[in-house]
């Protein structure tokens, strides 16, 4: 800068070595030292946006310094002699300067006035005067002689090739405002418009004058307009063109020219790159705007520079003096600087200080509001965020926030009321119809809250935290197909979204088979899947083929020559639940004897029984069941029927079932104890089918004529694989000793819906001492080899989410890959060492695989990260037990 302003000041002049000779050195200097400490700059240093108004002003200059060195080397400018080479750098650099920020194409202002003035020692004032009172007609030729028109119109065809560029590559017309931007620009009388502009060019100058009331943002009421010719403000504006009227004549009607220079120079430098900002040629987007005036602060410094060396010429007595003021000033800039920039240092501090400058700016409430917030202050955010919409009551970003934080302290009602309103005002802001979507489907407004999810999609296509919140919308109505689509969607727009990776596999893991899941799978239509199962006759044709063997009672239970096939009706009725069905199963081969579908649902387990065909066949004496030794036994014992509280002794004979609970003896307690031991081998059979072929849990089953179909093939199914694959359909489980074991806390940090947030529990069901063994897995992959592509999938792109890894361990331990998921376990820790779910799943593990010290060590350590942890004290309790067990029958 002490180049610039010694050419600005001094004039070109050059040694005989060819270097610049400074004529004003002081000046310049002190001008420069202006320049670098005036805290105006620091809102462009401090802040990430201020680099495009640094670099803006480096090749500025540097843009300027070119233009001078294109005289370098003619003994008199004035007779045309420059160099092209160095205007055309001249040039590039002022595009540089443009691309950066467009203020740089001012310096080509800047270069023709210093050419007009100082290369060519135009008096303004008089070329003014012969044009406007024609009293001496302008000499043409010496104006083409010194090259003056000629290096003119070099700057402005390439002003005008700048131009063209700009408006080639970013399109015609400035960007659109609001009038909470600059609210002078949109008022309709002319006069308010051009008095509120001078009152925003009063306020620019006061900020270079005295540069301490600085803030980060100026509008949204910060500025009040004036709205009548009676506000006291519009003095501020009188006095600030005195002063320019004053500045402008002693420019062009002092008699000493190197005042004139100087001063014209000086206002060419301060008004020139602040025209962009004024609002003359189009609307800017603020009201008041430190780092605009950047450039600006230039012509102000050389002013001032130049001002205090004449007052020195004028006063030199007072030399003094005025050096000791202009190191006072120097020192006040100083300390500005370095407060301001210590403001600028966090976000509270910034945004606190903005409150004492403009306490009317809504803004500047909002921010304070959103830093309190994400510090946790949410009470005191609310404060501020509710007086950021009572100053600007159609400010929806406010409106957005508080609905946020409102809901999260659950004033659901209040939340909906902001955020329709905000929707209402601007129907295009996707976030608010988003977080209206979330507050909607926490009230149990399903409807309403899809329909808000699609809205925010609508006006913003790219929007994977919508999809994500709309998948947990479809899983809270059990609509798991478009749950999963919804959050694939989400990882294909951000492929590093944790929480929709994590709630897939949480999903999948924890549903069953269904024609939506088939069709997500095989990317088959829902329709198409329902059509292969109920018109191709697949499900019959098995049935069909497996009935005569594997359901059937079988020649050692009949009576008669020939076996009794009781054929599965449906009953007719409108309620129809598949699961609803009456079966014998075999405690020893754990296959099913009878099946009969399609009960109403609204029946009791006894009276299903009851009426059903099995039933009459046995009062009938068609069929009966003829006593067998006991296994490894000779002692010969009657077959009998298995049943709860619910079931009449007088309509159901050989029926054994507990006693009531109230006042038993020691001896009918045993006896419940060892019936309730061989209920669970009972039911085994309906684990296995159950799990096995992942479609009876399910809620949301297709058609009854369908679900009919699959039942019978399924059992079918399950009766040939029992027979004649047992051991890889039917897995004995490590678990000998009976309980439930629980998968500790909740399925990582992903917010699923709260029924499928809670502790998945395990049914261990417990065997007689001579069964072997009993069902705690899923026998089928089903829906979890999807779960672990996807699990395996994310890890890819998220090579250290815990949350993940958590998930996939748990998914690999149902299908039984221990080694695999103690290792993702293992893991996960490592990274979150502290985690007492992932602790007490891995003891969980370790429990089924029969590792009982490692099981016994992490229990040990999830109840103490976390003693209230729900299952893992029942779990560690029955781990001692079964440790106890082992040691009392151990050698």
């Amino acid at each position: 800068m002490v180049d610039v302003f010694a050419a600005l000041i001094g004039g070109l002049a050059y040694v005989e070595g060819g270097g610049a000779q400074n004529h004003a050195p002081r000046a310049s200097l002190l001008a420069a030292l202006l320049f670098a400490a005036h805290p105006v700059h620091t809102e462009s240093v401090a802040g990430v946006v201020g680099r495009a108004d640094l670099l803006c002003a480096l090749f500025f200059q540097l843009s300027f310094l070119t233009y001078c060195k294109a005289f370098h080397g003619g003994s008199d400018r004035c007779e045309g002699k420059f160099s092209l080479q160095w205007m055309v750098l001249s040039l590039l650099l002022c595009a540089a300067a443009m691309l950066c920020k467009e203020q740089g194409i001012t310096v080509l202002g800047i270069n023709a006035a210093f050419d007009v003035l100082l290369i060519c020692n135009v008096n303004v004032f008089e070329l003014s005067q012969r044009l406007l009172l024609r009293r001496k007609s302008i000499d043409v030729s010496e104006l083409v002689r010194s090259g003056l028109l000629s290096r003119l119109a070099v700057l402005v065809v390439g002003g005008a090739s700048m131009f063209y560029a700009r408006w080639r590559i970013m399109g015609t017309g400035p960007p659109a405002f609001t009038e909470v931007d600059n609210p002078a620009s949109f008022a309709d009388s002319m006069f308010l418009r051009i008095v509120n502009y001078n009152y925003y060019y009063s306020l620019n100058a006061w900020l270079l004058l005295c540069p301490w009331w600085l803030c980060f943002d100026w509008s949204m009421g910060c500025v009040p307009l004036i709205n009548s010719a009676t506000d006291w403000r519009i003095v501020w504006l009188l006095l600030l063109w005195c002063v320019l009227i004053g500045l402008i004549s002693q420019a062009l009607c002092s008699p000493d020219s190197q005042r004139r220079r100087t001063l014209t120079l000086g206002l060419v430098l301060l008004v020139v790159p602040f025209l962009p900002a004024c609002n003359l040629f189009f609307r800017v987007g603020f009201v008041v705007a430190e780092r605009v005036l950047y450039l600006s602060s230039a012509g102000y410094c050389l002013l001032l520079a130049y001002a205090l060396g004449h007052c020195c010429c004028r006063w030199p007595r007072h030399r003094r003096l005025l050096g000791v003021c202009v190191l006072a000033l120097l020192g006040v800039y100083v300390v500005r600087c370095a407060h301001r920039s210590h403001q600028w240092r966090s976000e509270r501090s910034l945004f606190t200080s903005a409150l004492l400058v403009c306490p009317l700016n809504a803004k500047v409430h909002y921010n304070v509001g959103k830093n309190l917030a994400d510090r946790g202050n949410t009470s005191a955010a609310i404060s501020y965020y509710r007086e950021a919409v009572r100053l600007h009551p159609t400010y929806v970003h406010a409106m957005n926030n508080l609905g946020n934080i409102l809901k999260e302290q659950d004033e659901l009602v209040e939340a909906e009321l902001l955020l329709s309103k905000a929707v209402a005002i601007q129907p295009d802001f996707a976030a608010a119809w988003m977080n209206l979507g979330i507050v909607q489907n926490s009230l149990q407004k399903f409807r309403e809250a899809e329909r808000s999810y699609w809205n925010a999609i609508h006006f913003r296509k790219k929007y994977p935290d919508c999809y994500y919140n709309l998948g947990r919308l479809y899983a809270d109505q059990n609509r798991h197909l478009e749950a999963l689509n919804a959050w694939k969607n989400a990882t294909v727009l951000k492929p590093d979204h944790s929480l929709a990776w994590n709630n897939m596999v949480i999903l999948l893991d924890n549903t069953g088979e269904s024609f939506r899941s088939l069709s997500f799978q095989y990317r088959i239509g829902y329709s198409t899947i329902a059509r292969i199962v109920s018109r191709t006759g697949a499900c019959e044709a098995i049935h069909q083929v497996l009935m005569e063997e594997f359901l059937q009672l079988k020649d050692s239970l009949k009576n008669g020559s020939s076996p009794i096939v009781l054929v599965p009706l449906m009953a007719n009725t409108s309620i129809f639940n598949p699961q609803d069905t009456v079966v014998v199963p075999s405690t020893t081969t754990k296959k099913l004897l009878y099946l009969s579908v399609g009960a109403q649902g609204r029946a009791s387990d006894a009276g299903l029984f009851v009426e059903s065909d099995i039933k009459r066949a046995l009062d009938n004496g068609l069929i009966h069941f003829p006593p067998e030794s006991l296994p490894n036994t000779e002692v010969v014992v009657p077959y009998m029927f298995l049943g709860d509280d619910v079931y009449p002794t007088q309509r159901i004979t050989d029926l054994m079932k507990p006693y009531s609970f109230r006042q038993m003896d020691q001896d009918q307690s045993i006896f419940k104890y060892h019936l309730s031991r061989a209920c669970r081998v009972v039911e085994n059979p309906f684990d296995i089918l159950g799990k096995g072929w992942r479609f009876f849990p399910l809620h949301n089953s297709p058609a009854p004529r369908i679900s009919v179909k699959i039942t019978m093939a399924a059992v079918s199914l399950h009766n040939f694989l029992s027979e004649h694959q047992s051991e890889a359909y039917v897995l004995p489980d490590r678990e000998p000793c009976g309980g439930i074991l629980e998968e500790s806390g909740t399925r990582g940090n992903a917010p699923l819906p709260e029924r499928a947030d809670k502790e998945l529990k395990l049914s261990c069901k417990t065997a007689t001492p001579c069964s072997e063994g009993i069902i705690c897995f899923s026998r089928r992959p089903g829906n979890l080899g999807q779960a672990e592509l996807i699990g395996r999938e994310a890890l890819k792109l998220l090579p250290n989410d815990h949350t993940i890894m958590f998930s996939l361990a748990n998914v690999l331990g149902k299908l039984q890959k221990y080694k695999e998921s103690e290792g993702f376990f293992l893991l996960a820790l490592k990274i979150n060492p502290n985690a007492a779910s992932c602790h007490g799943n891995l003891a969980v593990l370790y429990h089924r695989w029969g590792k009982m010290e490692l099981a016994k060590r992490h229990y040990e350590l999830a109840l103490k990260l976390d003693p209230e942890a729900p299952g893992t004290r029942d779990n560690y309790k029955m781990l001692l037990r079964k440790m106890e067990q082992l040691r009392r029958t151990g050698p």
